[in-house]
């Protein structure tokens, strides 16, 4: 009967260090998730990364539905450019605050004038917001206009009550709809988070063998580094 040797070590069990290498793995990953979800920086760079990738497909979904529903969503765009992503109106802003990271957007002022030339920067926001305009003449004491039978009448001022047509807060109710129904799934589809803990696996990866060989500094420290790696290289992904 063979009888398997067990080195020991002045009177131990010479376990090669493993309870040691089992107890620096488990102090990495604690730390390593501490630096993720809790260290103030790398949170907010994550955060911003996802609010970003959730704002731009919140951009290419209204674009076409713009393309598909253009009476609701023309005031967002330059004049007869209507679902374009280049002529767009609203410009995206992420904020990070204490509570977390918001999302919003900028109605921006238009550039080119309308078919018979006449400008109209704040197209998006007045549209948007549904007031009325008051139109006077500038040079003259009247305005004059044509009806549709030939006949011309005048007027000292002309109010349009209704502006762009029934189109008042659509912009607004659309992005509010899209966050609090579809953002998530958006990250989901994306594979978001799961994207993070990859880049956390390969990591981790590439730190085992260094514990394995006991000739890691600090555990700690290269968890801090590695979650500043990763959420740097998220960013980079996915912020602009």
């Amino acid at each position: 009967m063979l009888v398997p040797s067990i080195k020991k070590n002045r009177g131990g069990i010479n376990t090669g260090g493993f309870p040691e290498k089992i107890l620096l793995l488990s102090k990495y990953d604690e730390k390593m998730l501490l630096e993720l979800h809790m260290n103030k920086s790398n949170k907010m760079m994550i955060e911003r990364a996802a609010a970003n990738l959730v704002a731009r497909y919140f951009e290419s979904y209204v674009d076409a539905k713009a393309r598909t529903s253009p009476k609701s969503f023309h005031h967002i765009y330059e004049f007869d450019e209507t679902g374009s992503k280049d002529a767009r109106l609203f410009k995206r802003k992420i904020t990070s605050t204490v509570g977390g990271t918001v999302i919003s957007y900028n109605l921006i002022n238009a550039k080119k004038p309308n078919r018979e030339g006449y400008p109209f920067p704040q197209k998006a926001k007045v549209m948007e917001a549904g007031t009325p305009i008051v139109i006077k003449p500038k040079t003259s004491q009247f305005l004059q206009y044509r009806l549709s039978d030939g006949r011309f009448v005048r007027s000292s001022q002309s109010i349009v009550e209704n502006p762009g047509g029934d189109v008042a807060n659509k912009f607004t109710d659309e992005f509010n709809s899209f966050t609090s129904i579809k953002a998530k799934s958006v990250l989901k589809e994306y594979r978001f988070f799961e994207k993070v803990n990859d880049l956390y696996k390969v990591k981790r990866r590439l730190t085992i063998p260094r514990i394995n060989s006991l000739s890691i500094s600090s555990v700690a420290a290269q968890a801090a580094s590695d979650a500043k790696q990763i959420s740097t290289q998220i960013g980079a992904m996915l912020n602009d």
